[in-house]
C-alpha cells in the first residue's frame, strides 16, 4: 500500500522521450476517501540513462482541502546529481556447492570504491539464476566507483526457496582487466 506515514514510495514511470532535467513538476491528489489529506516531504526523480541522474523537489507541506495540487521547483543543490563516466564491469558469482544453496529470490548488488557507491543493481537474466554449485554472470554498467574495496550483496526473501549461501564474487573492469575478489 502506497503513501503511508514515514514511508518512502517508488514509483517507475516511462515515457517516449527523455524528460530530465527537469525544472518543475506538479503533483497532486483527487481528494477522494475519509483523511485524503496528504504530506508530501519531497519528490526524488531519478534517470539514469540522462545527464542529469538525480533531481530532488522539496514540498515539506500538505496537499489537503483546496490545496490538492503543487507545483515544486528543483532543488538543485540538494538533490541533483551529475552524470559521472560510466564503467563496465564483469560480475561472476558463484553459489556455493551444498545442499540447498540455491535461491529463488530476487538478488541485487551495490560496489563500493574510493570515489563513491553504485546504485543499487538487481541482477536479472533469461536463466534460473543463484542455482546449487552454479557460476552466474552479469555485465554492470555503472558510475565510477575507482577500486572497490566492499560490495553488498542481498536478496529480497522471496520465492519459495529463498535462503541463499553464496560462495565467492570475482568482479572485472572491462577495459583494464582489474579483477577484485570477494568472499
Amino acid at each position: 500500500k502506497n503513501f503511508r506515514r514515514s514511508r518512502t514510495d517508488r514509483f517507475d514511470v516511462e515515457t517516449m522521450e527523455a524528460l530530465s532535467p527537469l525544472t518543475k513538476l506538479a503533483v497532486g491528489h483527487d481528494n477522494s476517501g475519509i483523511g485524503a489529506g496528504w504530506f508530501l516531504e519531497k519528490v526524488v526523480v531519478e534517470c539514469p540513462s540522462s545527464r542529469c541522474r538525480r533531481q530532488g523537489f522539496l514540498c515539506n507541506d500538505w496537499l489537503e482541502d483546496e490545496t490538492i495540487e503543487r507545483e515544486l521547483y528543483e532543488e538543485v543543490d540538494d538533490e541533483r546529481v551529475e552524470e559521472s563516466p560510466m564503467v563496465v564491469w564483469n560480475a561472476s558469482i558463484w553459489t556455493s556447492d551444498v545442499r540447498g544453496a540455491g535461491t529463488d529470490a530476487k538478488v541485487s548488488l551495490q560496489m563500493y570504491g574510493e570515489k563513491g557507491k553504485t546504485d543499487v543493481v538487481v541482477l536479472q537474466s533469461e536463466d534460473d539464476n543463484f542455482e546449487q554449485g552454479e557460476l552466474d554472470k552479469f555485465k554492470l554498467e555503472c558510475s565510477d566507483i575507482g577500486k572497490p574495496y566492499k560490495l553488498r550483496i542481498e536478496h529480497d526473501n522471496s520465492g519459495p526457496f529463498p535462503g541463499w549461501h553464496l560462495d565467492k564474487i570475482e568482479i572485472e573492469k572491462v577495459g583494464t582487466r582489474e579483477r577484485f575478489v570477494f568472499r
